[in-house]
């Protein structure tokens, strides 16, 4: 998985996300009527968003609520220690164009991988403002 991952997100290799497509989708689509919400891009040198490209968009609705705060990353993640990603900052705000799509209703947020969990804790704490709804997170590996 970690050569993967590599080649997937630090090399663009694109083209591996449909090892994973119909697999995941089926997985997530487990968890009933939700609202499913993905990490969004920190980084904008990829031409694609590495965790919606893992999904069956045809087969999931998804709600790119999250949005990065673009002040917030002067360092990619892969190159923070764990000390640094778990005292970092919160990235997110909400599109509040898209709120009511979230109010009351259970979230899936989906993330391609989970480090230390930072990135899902900030997620969890920028949603938690909005819905009293159930929130829980699918990654692809850990």
């Amino acid at each position: 998985m970690k050569q993967f991952i590599q080649a997937y997100k630090y090399q663009y290799d694109f083209t591996l996300a449909q090892v994973f497509k119909a697999e995941f989708t089926a997985f997530l689509k487990q968890a009933g009527d939700v609202v499913y919400v993905p990490i969004p891009m920190k980084s904008t040198q990829r031409q694609f968003n590495q965790v919606t490209a893992l999904i069956n968009q045809n087969k999931l609705k998804l709600v790119e609520v999250l949005v990065v705060k673009p002040t917030v990353f002067d360092q990619k993640q892969a190159q923070r220690n764990r000390q640094q990603r778990l005292t970092s900052e919160q990235p997110f705000c909400v599109n509040p164009h898209l709120v009511a799509a979230i109010k009351a209703k259970k979230i899936v947020l989906i993330d391609d991988i989970y480090t230390t969990g930072t990135t899902l804790h900030h997620a969890v704490a920028v949603l938690r403002q909005y819905t009293t709804a159930e929130i829980v997170s699918y990654t692809l590996c850990r």
